[in-house]
C-alpha cells in the first residue's frame, strides 16, 4: 500500500519559495497588474423589416415564442414568393428511381403489387420534392411538412388574385393571357399529380 506525502494527506499544495520574486517586485519598474479588455458588443442583427423584429442568429430568451414564429413564418412567406416566380421543369430522368444491384426480387404476385405500390409513392415523393422550395435538401417528413405549408401560401396566393381580378372592371383584364400565365403544369406521366 502506497502512503502519500504529508502534505497530500493535510489536502495542502507544498509552497516552495520563488528566488527571483523578490528581486522583480523591488527593483523592477515592471507593472504586474493585468488589463481586461471589455467584452465585443453583440453582432447587428442580419435583417430587419417590419415582419422580422427578432430576425439575427441567437434569439435571445427573452423574445415570446409569438415573436419566433412570425418572424419563422415571414421568413418562409419570403422563399414560397421567391420559388413562386421560378420555372418549374422536372426531368423524367431525375425522377427515376436509382438501379438496384445484387438484390434478388420476388415474383410473389402480393409482393410484386407491393413493390409497384412504393415504386409510385417514392417516385411521387420525389417529384413533390423538386416542387417543394428546399425540398431537395429534407428528409421525407420534414419535405411533406413544409408541402403542406407551400400549399397553403399557394392557395392564399390564388385567393389573393382572384379577388384582385374580381375588383377590376371586364375590359381591364385581358383573360386569355392571364389563363395562359396560371395553367397548371404538365407533370411526368399522363396521371394528374394534384387530383
Amino acid at each position: 500500500m502506497e502512503t502519500l506525502p504529508w502534505t497530500m494527506q493535510q489536502n495542502r499544495v507544498p509552497q516552495f519559495p520563488c528566488p527571483y520574486y523578490e528581486d522583480l517586485t523591488e527593483s523592477s519598474d515592471f507593472d504586474f497588474s493585468i488589463e481586461v479588455a471589455p467584452p465585443p458588443p453583440p453582432p447587428p442583427p442580419y435583417f430587419s423589416g417590419p415582419n422580422c423584429d427578432t430576425w439575427n442568429t441567437g434569439l435571445s430568451s427573452s423574445t415570446n415564442p409569438l415573436q419566433k414564429r412570425n418572424s419563422m413564418e415571414a421568413m418562409r412567406e419570403m422563399i414560397f414568393r421567391i420559388a413562386m416566380m421560378q420555372p418549374i421543369h422536372i426531368d423524367p430522368v431525375s425522377v427515376k428511381p436509382p438501379k438496384r444491384k445484387n438484390v434478388k426480387i420476388s415474383k410473389d404476385p402480393q409482393s410484386v403489387a407491393a413493390r409497384h405500390r412504393r415504386e409510385r409513392i417514392s417516385e411521387r415523393i420525389r417529384i413533390l420534392q423538386r416542387l417543394v422550395p428546399g425540398g431537395t435538401k429534407m428528409d421525407t417528413a420534414s419535405m411533406l411538412d413544409e408541402a403542406v405549408h407551400y400549399l397553403k401560401f399557394l392557395k392564399k396566393q390564388v385567393q389573393t388574385l382572384e379577388q384582385a381580378a374580381s375588383n377590376r372592371p371586364i375590359g381591364a383584364v385581358n383573360y386569355s393571357s392571364l389563363m395562359k400565365t396560371w395553367q397548371p403544369v404538365q407533370m411526368v406521366g399522363s396521371e394528374p399529380m394534384l387530383s
